[in-house]
């Protein structure tokens, strides 16, 4: 089986060479890593190729330079469309791998056929003083004791749990999902909400990277302005959307499917609640309080909408 590692920079300098001397120091050696960056203002593209050169990387590595910049989620799709490896690694660019993760995640994807979407626990790695901490919920469910979790669609499990930077994929299941990716859809939501669908989703629960925590973690931000918000709700429900045209796609059981439609309808509500103020939105959610991800969004949307009503 052939490996590849998918990577999206902008502006990573700062942080870039530990993860990068991470990639190369792997037990198993990635057949392909792509990094494709979208237009970065600092001398990340300047590191890499000086890196891959110094380093003789040539041959496997590959620098796509994004002509404009197309956005976290879009740049990360572009790099993912590109890898030709069976099993594909997202890799962010500032985390540090352990050196056993491609080979102990290859060996659960050899040995288990089933699994489309595989993803690992971390560890919290603290790099500036006002570093966001991971929420003690989160740190529980990281169990560390080497098992295997299926995690099977349902209203907790829809609101993806796990990052990005310590999943893989297999390039038969990337083929499949690729029609209904949306613009805007992160990679990890994309990937965790339709692997679901097809019983493909699984947690190996042994912390295989350091994951790196600072002041700029896009992941962990919060969204209490308006226009984040509503992108944030707008961008859920076509992703949702996605998801269920997925879905149908594979003749899903129609409970499943029934409660995709909910959550995609749930989104929209919200979104229209705090865009347009549509204040009696936030009862007729209340038949959808399944569809969150935090139930503090049941207040804090509502009261989103009447402050930004009085400006």
């Amino acid at each position: 089986m052939k490996t590849s590692i998918v990577m999206a920079t902008y502006n990573g300098a700062e942080y870039l060479y530990e993860q990068l001397d991470s990639i190369r120091d792997q037990s198993l050696k990635a057949d392909e890593v792509i990094i494709c960056d979208d237009c970065s203002k600092d001398n990340t593209v300047e590191m890499l190729r000086s890196y891959v050169a110094e380093n003789s990387l040539g041959d496997s590595w590959k620098i796509i330079v994004n002509e404009e910049n197309l956005g976290y989620a879009n740049n990360f799709h572009k790099a993912l469309t590109l890898a030709q490896g069976d099993y594909i690694f997202f890799s962010d660019q500032d985390d540090i791998w352990h050196l056993n993760k491609l080979e102990d995640m290859c060996r659960v994807m050899d040995e288990n056929p089933k699994v489309q979407l595989l993803c690992t626990d971390y560890e919290p790695y603290v790099s500036a003083e006002n570093a966001p901490t991971v929420p003690d919920n989160i740190m529980k469910k990281m169990t560390g004791d080497g098992s295997l979790e299926e995690i099977v669609l349902n209203s907790k499990n829809i609101h993806i749990a796990s990052l990005g930077c310590d999943m893989c994929i297999r390039k038969t299941f990337r083929d499949t999902i690729e029609p209904f990716w949306v613009k805007g859809w992160a990679h990890d939501d994309y990937v965790w909400k339709t692997s679901q669908c097809a019983s493909g989703c699984f947690a190996y629960h042994k912390p295989l990277i350091k994951r790196r925590l600072h002041a700029n973690n896009v992941s962990m931000r919060k969204m209490h302005q308006k226009d984040k918000r509503v992108k944030f709700l707008r961008e859920l429900a076509e992703a949702t959307q996605g998801m269920l045209n997925f879905a149908k796609s594979i003749n899903l059981d129609k409970k499943k499917v029934r409660f995709i439609e909910r959550s995609v309808k749930a989104a929209t509500l919200r979104a229209d609640l705090v865009e347009h103020c549509k204040l009696f939105n936030s009862v007729r959610l209340l038949a959808y309080l399944d569809c969150y991800h935090s139930r503090k969004s049941v207040l804090v949307e509502p009261y989103m909408a009447i402050k930004y009503r009085k400006k």
